[in-house]
């Protein structure tokens, strides 16, 4: 991944795909908990409104946020994440949802995708993988939260699955970025979740790692696969391969800090010029 140009008076710090970022028609972002005016132990650039941060900080840094990338809160649209595998179309109607309170946010769904220009979709995170995916033919965009749960309920396959029944986009020219979060060097998992994935990944080895008498599972990879399973091209996937729980300094981790906030990574179609 490549961080994004700052002016030395900003110290909002955002990432970008390379392959995303070669495209002139759409914007992204991976935001870093660096910058904003959040306290611990949501000490940055806390995006969530529920997590226990104070609002008005919340909202500062949204503000601040909105500043960085030339948009208005409102042009963001957020989801009342759940942990499962819905996936939501949006229109303009759904443009700032979410964005100054909690309770107006998308509730059940962990993955939207449009082709309305204009609207960023947002995700928030703290350890589970964001995906971001676009069909430059198509003009659709896709974003994904896909924790654990998630992940073994395969949404990010389900989210192509539905960009192309709804929208007729061929995997092949989806492109996809895979960002920052738990790695398989932190991802210590139990007996519930190392037999899910032995259900969906048996054949591979380097899904669910075996250390000991200890088991790691590799998101990152399980969520790769997916995107290859629902026929995406591999040239056309980036990983950030970036830790959440070993990097806390500019990402935040709940499996390592329990209580904190969540940085935000999302995408947008550009407005065409001449269109409102």
């Amino acid at each position: 991944m490549l961080p994004m140009k700052k002016s030395k008076s900003d110290k909002i710090k955002i990432l970008r795909f390379e392959n995303l970022g070669s495209f002139s028609g759409i914007r992204h972002f991976v935001f870093s908990r660096k910058g904003g005016v959040s306290k611990a132990p949501f000490d940055g650039l806390n995006l969530s409104l529920h997590v226990g941060d104070k609002k008005e900080d919340v909202l500062s840094n949204r503000r601040a946020v909105a500043k960085r990338l030339a948009a208005r809160p409102s042009d963001f649209i957020y989801l009342k994440q759940v942990h499962n595998n819905r996936v939501k179309i949006v229109i303009g109607k759904h443009r700032g949802r979410g964005a100054r309170e909690y309770s107006d946010a998308i509730g059940g769904f962990d993955a939207l995708i449009t082709k309305t220009p204009g609207v960023f979709l947002t995700v928030l995170l703290a350890d589970c993988v964001p995906v971001l995916l676009f069909d430059p033919k198509k003009k659709v965009i896709g974003a994904v939260h896909a924790g654990w749960r998630g992940t073994m309920k395969e949404i990010v396959k389900k989210t192509v699955d539905k960009m192309k029944k709804e929208f007729d986009c061929d995997p092949e020219d989806i492109i996809a970025g895979i960002g920052p979060s738990i790695g398989p060097c932190c991802f210590e998992v139990g007996e519930n979740v190392y037999h899910l994935a032995n259900i969906f990944y048996s054949a591979h080895e380097d899904v669910v790692i075996k250390k000991r008498n200890r088991t790691f599972v590799n998101l990152w990879q399980a969520n790769r696969l997916q995107l290859l399973r629902a026929g995406l091209l591999e040239k056309n996937i980036e990983a950030a391969e970036i830790c959440t729980a070993c990097n806390i300094g500019e990402f935040y981790s709940a499996r390592r800090e329990r209580k904190t906030g969540r940085f935000g990574v999302g995408i947008m179609l550009r407005k065409l010029k001449g269109k409102n």
